[in-house]
């Protein structure tokens, strides 16, 4: 059992190491660039702790391809994040609550963040319609059109190159990676509606566009919300 998983590690090892080097070149838009990262090149199964390790020294490379484009775009780093949250948020999970407890930050931590975003013209405040002391930040047309040249584009496309499968089995890990972290309490768990267990209604292929609810905040979920964000997720317990 321990064997068949260090071949799965590796497969997933070298998914990304694939997609590190391809999106490196990608931001490059030139294979003679000379990058100031180093990709990772594994010829052997690695000892459980080395692989874990380089697993995540392959994930920092990632994250950082993102900085290559950031040129002089007006948006720093913690902003797109924040960004895109909010574009990928469900209408309760878009406040400055959630986004602190997306990036396990504070309040007052983010709040400067939101500011900024919003002096700027890519995010708007508006007051909830639940609750009148609390507001709900919207993304406007300009932050729309700016995601649109969102520095991860060149990750994304490194991604869309894996086969579908791989991509999956990518997406799969790295959900359970962030599911452990929620279970040793570095940070909450953040994920889709449609794999929530507070999440009552159809199938997905038979329900019309308002035949879900969330049973926790008793709201109607459209099809659209089924694939945002919400900080008030729960997965589903697993089958006996």
């Amino acid at each position: 059992m321990e064997r068949w998983r260090l071949r799965v590690n590796f497969k997933f090892i070298q998914y990304l190491d694939y997609f590190t080097c391809e999106a490196l070149l990608y931001a490059s838009n030139d294979s003679t660039h000379q990058s100031p990262f180093v990709c990772f090149a594994f010829s052997a199964v690695l000892e459980p702790e080395m692989l874990a390790n380089s697993i995540v020294d392959l994930l920092i490379q990632d994250s950082r391809v993102a900085q290559i484009h950031r040129a002089s775009c007006d948006i720093g780093p913690a902003e797109w994040l924040a960004l895109r949250f909010f574009a990928r948020a469900n209408p309760p999970s878009r406040k400055a609550s959630a986004l602190a407890d997306f990036e396990a930050s504070s309040r007052a931590a983010v709040s400067p963040i939101i500011g900024r975003l919003e002096s700027k013209g890519y995010v708007r405040r508006q007051q909830s319609q639940d609750d009148g002391r609390s507001f709900n930040i919207e993304v406007t047309a300009a932050g729309h059109a700016a995601l649109q040249n969102d520095p991860i584009g060149s990750l994304v496309q490194a991604v869309r190159k894996l086969p579908e499968e791989d991509q999956v089995m990518l997406q799969t890990a790295l959900r359970k990676v962030l599911a452990n972290l929620a279970m040793s309490g570095v940070r909450p768990r953040v994920d889709i509606c449609r794999d929530c267990r507070h999440l009552i209604g159809p199938s997905v292929a038979e329900g019309s566009r308002f035949d879900f609810r969330c049973d926790l905040l008793n709201v109607a979920v459209d099809q659209d919300a089924l694939a945002q964000l919400c900080v008030c997720f729960e997965p589903v317990a697993p089958k006996p």
